[in-house]
């Protein structure tokens, strides 16, 4: 005991040790504090599906998880629902909140393997602390920070195979990554995207292998073109596949609008800060890129040899172009979420922090003074997280209370409808995880196959809502139809009716 004792001490007389604490303990109290705003929220459309399923899988109501998603989500959240835990906070502490701190903890490990200056481990970690997107969506029941645990566990065990203070061994290594890409692919497919980046590493650092003559290049460069060309072979001949037609679109216009996604994280909602992290990430990136120029003849010859910080800017670049090129050329979205670029946050803080510390230090070296460098560096990463909280506060607290109707809806059908009854809504999964009732959207159907529908059923419970896409027969059929319709609960948005549950009696 008392060796453990002196071993903490000791840790914690590092001063980037004892920091990386007191920014864990901020992380705790901030993202509890944004806990507790949101705690009671309503579920969204993805989360409600997976919650919903999650429940189904423990037995408790009836819903399938759509076919574009994983289930490794549900089936993890269905342990609660099956050891008897079905209080939503305490769900949300264990499922959502814990997660969350194990990401940070999770950052700082992957930054710190990846350069030796822990500062950019740090001052990664700091940002990722208050990224506003990933703040926002560890408080809801998503997949992203779960898939996000296994890819950076996967990212550090292949680090550690070209880390000669890697303390795993090779096999243990290599069976980490399989292991761990295998449950990040489980909770989040789209992840995968990374992949490539990871392939790429790994032949950089074995490129003497294939480069040293020239029939070994004409070799290598031949197999590499084989892979590419049979890789989109594949691609479109799996492209009616459910999974695969969600990630890849060859049909849509090449996405350059996804490039904006950096601006994005890195926003600044005020008029008189600019987006310092953003201009921080471009130092960062073409640092990076420079530093790889002037090594690229030793990465072809010895790559093994390079520094510490040159293959973790190699594989932060490989990174960057996996995603970017994966969005861009692959999934070619028309528009998207910030959430689904997850997969390049190593290099997005990894770069960002570098190009803090590389603008601090060139700019007290330009003053004279060195020992400012720090106190620069604290300023710029103050005013980025300042940008971050001026985005989520209020997109946190306003949120916080959307689709309330609908989940007010749905504990109504949990505590009046019995349990054998069919409830039709458009809101399908969010009734189906209120409710607890089999859950049945009229959203794609035609008047007569609506009628029939109902035909075949003694009675029925129709809840109508503004919240999601109607099919537009509904009014006229309701205003013909009033004879047939009993009210049995309305819910208001801004002094307007949003939602109505009916019983319809059958003819």
């Amino acid at each position: 005991m008392d060796i453990s004792k002196e071993k903490i001490k000791v840790w914690l007389k590092d001063k980037h040790n004892f920091t990386f604490i007191l920014l864990i303990i901020v992380a705790i109290l901030l993202r509890g504090y944004y806990f507790s705003v949101t705690d009671n929220q309503p579920l969204w459309w993805d989360e409600a599906g997976y919650m919903a399923s999650a429940k189904a899988y423990a037995g408790i109501g009836s819903y399938a998880l759509e076919s574009i998603r994983s289930s490794g989500f549900s089936r993890t959240m269905s342990i609660f629902y099956l050891i008897g835990i079905e209080n939503e906070g305490i769900i949300r502490f264990f499922g959502l909140l814990i997660p969350s701190i194990i990401l940070l903890i999770l950052t700082y490990i992957l930054l710190s393997r990846m350069y030796e200056d822990r500062r950019i481990a740090l001052i990664g970690t700091a940002i990722m602390v208050v990224l506003w997107e990933n703040v926002f969506y560890s408080n809801r029941f998503h997949t992203e920070n779960f898939a996000l645990i296994f890819q950076y566990i996967a990212l550090i065990a292949l680090i550690g195979l070209y880390n000669y203070n890697s303390k795993l061994s090779k096999s243990w290594s290599i069976g980490t990554i399989i292991v761990s890409v295998i449950l990040m692919f489980w909770y989040r497919p789209g992840n995968i995207i990374f992949i490539p980046a990871a392939i790429a590493f790994i032949a950089l650092m074995h490129a003497p292998k294939f480069t040293n003559t020239k029939n070994k290049k004409i070799i290598t460069i031949a197999s590499i073109l084989a892979i590419i060309v049979l890789f989109f072979i594949l691609l479109n001949s799996f492209a009616e596949n459910p999974l695969v037609a969600t990630y890849y679109h060859p049909d849509y216009p090449i996405s350059w609008n996804s490039l904006n996604v950096f601006l994005g994280f890195f926003k600044s909602p005020i008029s008189w800060l600019p987006s310092l992290f953003f201009y921080a990430f471009l130092i960062g990136i073409f640092g990076a890129l420079f530093t790889i120029y002037l090594y690229f003849p030793q990465i072809l010859k010895e790559p093994n040899q390079l520094p510490h910080n040159v293959k973790g800017d190699i594989l932060n670049v490989l990174i960057l172009l996996s995603v970017m090129i994966g969005f861009i050329l692959l999934i070619r979205p028309t528009a998207f979420e910030y959430r689904w670029f997850f997969p390049l946050l190593p290099a997005l803080l990894g770069f960002t922090a570098s190009g803090v510390i590389t603008f601090s230090d060139w700019f007290s070296q330009k003053l004279g003074k060195k020992n400012i460098s720090i106190f620069i560096i604290f300023i710029i990463v103050i005013l980025g997280i300042y940008t971050q909280i001026t985005i989520i506060d209020p997109l946190a607290k306003s949120k916080s209370t959307s689709y309330d109707q609908i989940k007010q809806a749905g504990i109504w059908f949990n505590e009046n409808v019995p349990a054998d009854e069919i409830v039709l809504s458009t809101s399908t999964p969010q009734i189906a995880y209120y409710s607890e009732r089999e859950t049945i959207t009229y959203s794609s159907m035609s008047l007569e196959e609506f009628e029939d529908f109902l035909s075949n059923h003694k009675s029925q419970y129709l809840l109508v809502s503004v919240f999601e896409g109607n099919p537009p027969w509904l009014i006229d059929w309701i205003n013909t139809n009033k004879d047939r319709l009993t009210p049995l609960q309305a819910y208001n948005l801004n002094g307007q009716t949003a939602a109505i549950i009916y019983l319809v009696k059958t003819t």
